[in-house]
């Protein structure tokens, strides 16, 4: 295990034992979760990336519902906020992003048996093709030996057929799922190239997007980007700041949770409680610390001038 996962994982089971010790501490809030691809591990190949395996997910929700949590639709808890009305405590949103088509195969199965609505987030630019997302190093680096269904993007008539379930709604993630920091007439432009494969493709007008990679502490989220996702015409801007939000607060910022392959319904509910914000934070400061170290490192040491003139002739 990468020491990354290995640090997640351990931040997890942390945020478990912190959620036994001092309870909820979401105060309330709307718990967003995030996931990506939905697929088996492979013999004879590493663990597919942003990964939850189809046994694992079915026990991930199955976990939350037992626990007392109800899943809406992203537009439900839009309608909410527009109108100012209070969303009911324990009420979580599940998103996908990127459009793997495992979503289709394994993801919507369960969510159909479990009558759980999700928000499905496509690079539109990817939809129907049949090689990996060009941000996916995992698809590319093994599509020569995985199944495509692993790696390959939804196709579109998967993407009606989800929609007409009623079950799946269907989301802006930018068309072409580029790095957009420092850019946000770009981003707008090409939020805009989606929304309109969007509306010719599915008749879709009223559209929820999500950043990706999502950061804000990256720059990968928030400020001008938001500015630009609200020019752009979408209802929200959602990001990967894992914390459950105030679904009062602004819908251009707000933050989901990342569920991994490892997480349980009893970690996840942790996170959902609030009780896992800190471990992002923990590793925003530690890389921080790291950049300022290895500059200091890097930065070449002041030898004493020899020059014996006066410095001010020289200044």
């Amino acid at each position: 295990m990468k020491v990354n996962e290995l640090a997640k994982r351990l931040a997890g089971t942390a945020g478990l034992a912190l959620n036994k010790l001092v309870g909820d501490r979401s105060d309330g809030a709307l718990g967003i979760l995030t996931y990506h691809r939905v697929a088996p591990n492979l013999p004879g190949l590493p663990r597919p990336s942003i990964n939850v395996t189809p046994e694992n997910f079915r026990q991930q929700i199955t976990g939350l519902l037992d626990r007392g949590f109800t899943v809406w639709p992203l537009s439900r808890v839009l309608q909410y906020h527009a109108r100012g009305h209070a969303v009911p405590a324990q009420t979580i949103v599940l998103t996908f992003d990127d459009a793997f088509e495992s979503v289709y195969l394994n993801a919507w199965p369960v969510l159909r048996e479990l009558q759980a609505p999700a928000t499905v987030f496509l690079s539109t630019a990817y939809l129907d093709s049949r090689a990996p997302f060009p941000f996916d190093p995992w698809g590319i680096a093994h599509q020569d030996r995985a199944p495509a269904e692993t790696y390959r993007s939804l196709t579109t008539a998967q993407c009606r057929e989800m929609a007409a379930d009623g079950l799946i709604e269907l989301g802006s993630h930018t068309d072409t799922h580029d790095d957009f920091r420092g850019r946000p007439d770009e981003l707008c432009r090409d939020v805009q190239a989606s929304l309109e494969i969007l509306r010719t493709r599915f008749g879709l007008h009223d559209v929820p997007f999500a950043f990706p990679y999502g950061r804000v502490n990256d720059g990968f989220a928030g400020g001008p980007l938001a500015v630009a996702a609200r020019t752009a015409g979408v209802l929200c801007a959602l990001t990967t700041e894992c914390e459950p939000v105030d679904p009062q607060s602004d819908p251009f910022y707000w933050g989901r949770i990342n569920a991994y392959d490892w997480d349980t319904g009893a970690t996840l509910a942790a996170k959902l409680a609030g009780c896992y914000g800190w471990a992002p934070k923990l590793q925003d400061w530690l890389r921080s610390a790291k950049r300022h170290y290895a500059s200091r490192i890097r930065r070449p040491a002041r030898r004493p001038s020899s020059n014996k003139t006066n410095p001010a002739t020289t200044a």
